[in-house]
């Protein structure tokens, strides 16, 4: 076979990394995987010090080539020479694409159906699924080649943990459904095909795009800072474990014991760093829910010393059934919580065991202050004493009423009137700006206590590192806030103030005063303008009647004939004369579609030949990009390798272009509505560089589908009450384009797509799959369709009004599904049949509904424009599309 050649990576540090990961990643080559993990997350901490973090030890590689050598130590790839690694790179970059921020668990749940997951747990952006095997799989469990299914073997990569799945094809199409029902935007699915249940299809390259599926949900989640719980259970993922065991271990990474440099001491809740303590030790059975956002809070106001009571607010049927005067009695409906320290005698320290009414009346002096009042349960209240170190004392009575604590139901009410001073390890500790940063960005809350040394009691105090950044950061926003605060209050200043009446009533005269001044300077400027335009188009006239000069007013079309007259002098192309702008000629569209998808790409004569081809539309002249190399348009591969480098935005450019991509402008000049052979050789005879506009087909992201349109049709969605938005909404669709069943004269109906674009519809023909596979290449819904121009049409007319549904295959067609457009020699009949694979006879209705509505809007307003008034007043009917003549500077 082929030797290892480590120069094929053409990277030296690459290189570096595939001879020797071990040593680039900073571990032994006998080291465990927990031991690569730490490696790596603490390489991914100290780039995240660039940033978030202050200044740490520097990182020893990039996260791209860290990340590259954790799969090279862990061989989760099939990676035995150096070009198997460049396969890799070039075919699967997304598996060492990312941001050092994916090693930290950042990320919140969205809400999920059926997953159980607390909204506090968070999740890891670090997400690989790798295709593996596909294999057959038979009924009995076995390996078979007379299978009853497919089954795709994946490895799935988080957070540096590895474990394997396997799945079939079903099982990614029901989870593409929930969460379908549940995200806003996701990505594209592989479709289904016949070939995959007669083992004629390629399952390798769907084990690939499911994989890619997955990954690509994930990472757009991910942007967003939020994850799928279902995602992550259906792949085996057990987020809630790895965010215990990375939340532990990245804290232990960042905490000090010592003072860092440029770092200030930042104080942290005892009672939250107690849960949180629970949380990560917690395992299997003892596993604790995650603290929750950080309560110092409590550090900001006075602690309570004095006693409270909780105040039973449903009593169990036992103490409903008791006397009144027992009821009355406070010692049958308090709990008193009594604090565990030892206290002075004139706090009033009252015995656990010997609580009377009277010690009870003196705790519940009438004039103490009350801190904090809610309804929580008995259990709760236990809670409650225990994070603020206190002790829960309940009557006989009470604890009779609370046989079960989870469901009897108190009002707790705490006094206080003196105040315990705050101590270190018993109500406060104190950390680093690293750690209260990672715990702030994972858990939130606060607020920010920072202080010059331990003690909460010292001066406040700022590193000099990224602290000092954050805090500038906030300051100037803070300023600016202020700043638009008090322009707003003076702007709205109350008119019941002293004096402001007058005040504002002279600044509003003042203010109309020179607004009409203004306006009625610039009515004198206009028509002081157009009367020396006036004047000058007088002296021109009559200086070439005296002349006997021809005039035109219309400077255009003299200009766009001497254009046309020294191109076809010179055998060029037509330009602009020196100091004269340059004259083209548009086509203007018969039904407007709204904003097109367009965007420009920059070709050099050094590219050599345009790695792209074009073709006429089969229906009309409209220029179309049949076939895309993508390697030589520099979107595939290392762009390193080029000998031009592409920018950022060049690449994201090309990118865009893709098959079908509609040419709209060469070099400035709109040749959308000249002949395919005009634009050839336009384009042959243009100048490089070359800078080409194209109209990028939509994509089904990029329209709300039928099945969501007749959703919001049936619910009467106040979306749908705006008669042009729906337009609007509905001719996107159609340019798309839409599955129905078209019938004919002679033959079966055929399933075909209906398409619109500005000037006319056009459908695919019925022989369209066939020539497809003889012919990959040609495109369906350019090369395999027939159109009808939009000025064509006269009405439409829903259900079964047409002859052709007359005929044997007509007569069979559902009538409420059916609709014919005619035009003067012919009609055009359609069935709505499915929608997305849905045959509900409801929603094809409104379906049907909705789309006749659409067409008959598209034949009104391309009327508008079909019938005009020609010089001698003649009423003329247009065939074309009207065109117009424009300048460009």
């Amino acid at each position: 076979g082929e030797d290892d050649d480590p120069s094929v990576l053409k990277d030296p540090v690459a290189m570096a990394v595939y001879e020797n990961p071990h040593k680039q990643l900073g571990v032994l080559p006998s080291a465990k995987p927990w031991e690569v993990r730490d490696a790596f997350r603490t390489n991914c901490l100290r780039l995240l010090a660039r940033t978030y973090f202050n200044k740490m030890d520097k990182p020893l590689l990039s996260y791209k080539y860290a990340m590259m050598a954790w799969h090279l130590i862990s061989k989760t790839l099939k990676v035995e020479k150096a070009q198997d690694l460049k396969r890799i790179l070039d075919e699967s970059p997304h598996l060492i694409v990312g941001n050092e921020r994916d090693a930290l668990p950042i990320l919140r749940p969205v809400h999920c159906d059926g997953i159980p997951m607390n909204p506090a747990t968070r999740a890891c952006g670090w997400l690989q699924v790798i295709f593996v095997e596909a294999q057959l799989q038979s009924a009995d469990g076995e390996i078979d080649y007379i299978a009853f299914h497919q089954e795709y073997i994946f490895t799935v990569v988080y957070c540096g943990r590895i474990g394997h799945i396997c799945k079939r094809y079903t099982d990614f199409f029901e989870l593409n459904r929930q969460m379908a029902n549940e995200l806003l935007m996701i990505p594209g699915f592989p479709d289904k095909s016949i070939w995959f249940k007669v083992f004629g299809g390629d399952w390798n390259k769907r084990g690939q795009a499911l994989a890619s599926y997955a990954n690509r949900v994930h990472a757009s989640l991910a942007a967003r800072g939020v994850f799928s719980p279902r995602l992550l259970a259906f792949l085996g993922v057990d987020a809630a474990r790895v965010h215990i065991e990375e939340d532990g271990r990245i804290s232990k990474q960042l905490d000090s014991y010592g003072a860092q440099q440029g770092s200030a001491w930042h104080m942290i809740e005892e009672g939250w760093l107690k849960r949180w303590r629970k949380f990560i030790l917690g395992r299997a059975a003892r596993r604790y829910d995650p603290p929750g956002p950080i309560t110092n809070e409590l550090l900001l106001v006075p602690r309570d010393v004095a006693y409270g009571y909780a105040a039973l607010a449903n009593n169990s049927e036992s103490t409903k059934n008791t006397d009144k005067t027992q009821n009355t009695d406070k010692s049958t409906a308090l709990a008193v919580v009594t604090p565990t320290t030892s206290d002075k005698e004139d706090n009033g320290k009252i015995e656990k065991n010997k609580l009377s009414n009277q010690d009870i009346d003196s705790v519940l002096g009438p004039k103490r202050r009350m801190e904090r009042k809610y309804q929580a349960n008995v259990r709760e209240v236990k809670n409650l004493a225990a994070r603020e170190n206190r002790h829960v004392y309940l009557p006989p009575a009470v604890e009779e009423a609370a046989k079960n604590p989870a469901e009897t139901v108190t009002e707790i009410a705490i006094y206080s009137d003196q105040h315990e001073p705050l101590t270190i390890g018993k109500h406060y500790r104190s950390i680093n700006y690293n750690l209260w940063v990672y715990w702030k960005m994972v858990h939130g809350g606060g607020p920010c206590i920072s202080r010059k040394s331990k003690e909460i009691n010292s001066a406040p105090a700022c590193g000099s590192g990224a602290e000092a950044r954050s805090r500038l950061q906030r300051f100037g926003r803070m300023c600016v806030a202020k700043n638009q605060k008090n322009e707003r209050y003076w702007k709205h200043l109350s008119h019941t103030a002293p004096g402001v009446r007058a005040v504002l009533l002279e600044y509003e005269q003042d203010r109309l005063k020179k607004r009409a001044t203004k306006s009625i300077q610039a009515s004198k400027d206009e028509r002081t303008k157009s009367r020396l335009k006036d004047a000058a188009r007088y002296t021109q006239r009559t200086w070439r009647n005296k002349k006997q000069y021809a005039f035109n007013d219309d400077n255009v079309r003299v200009q766009k004939h001497a254009q046309e007259v020294f191109a076809s002098a010179d055998g060029e192309v037509e330009h602009a004369a020196p100091g004269a702008p340059l004259v083209v000629e548009e086509g203007e569209a018969v039904v407007k579609l709204g904003g097109a998808e367009t965007f420009d790409v920059k070709f050099t004569d050094a590219e050599g030949p345009l790695p792209f081809t074009l073709k006429k539309h089969s229906s009309s002249e409209l220029t179309f990009v049949q076939k895309v190399d993508r390697r030589k348009l520099g979107v595939e591969g290392n762009n390193e390798d080029r000998d031009v480098p592409l920018s950022s935005a060049a690449r994201k450019a090309r990118e865009q272009l893709t098959e079908d991509a509609v040419l709209l402008v060469i070099n400035n000049y709109p040749v959308s509505s000249l002949s395919h052979k005009h634009v050839m050789s336009r384009l042959t005879a243009a100048k490089w560089p070359l800078i080409l506009r194209f109209e990028r087909p939509l994509l089904p992201k990029d329209v709300i589908s039928l099945s969501e349109i007749v959703d919001l049709a049936k619910r009467d969605d106040e979306v749908l009450r705006d008669d042009d938005f729906k337009l609007q909404m509905l001719k996107r669709l159609l340019h798309m384009g839409i599955k129905v069943l078209k019938y004919g004269r002679q033959g079966k109906p055929h399933a075909t797509t209906l398409y619109l674009n500005n000037t006319l519809i056009f459908w695919e023909i019925g022989k369209a799959d066939r020539l497809k596979n003889e012919t990959p290449h040609l495109s369906r819904k350019y090369d395999l369709t027939k159109g009808v121009n939009i000025y064509d049409l006269k009405y439409i007319r829903i259900n079964k009004v047409s002859p052709v549904f007359r005929t044997l295959y007509g007569r069979k067609a559902v009538e409420d599904h059916c609709f014919s457009i005619f035009t003067d020699n012919r009609t055009l009949d359609f069935e709505i049949n499915q929608i997305d694979g849905d045959t509900n006879d409801a929603d094809l209705t409104v379906a049907r509904r909705l789309i006749a509505w659409t067409f008959d809007k598209i034949i009104k307003e391309a009327r508008g424009s079909k019938i005009f008034v020609d010089k001698t007043g003649a009423p003329i009917r247009r065939t074309q599309p009207k065109k117009r003549l424009r300048m460009v500077r």
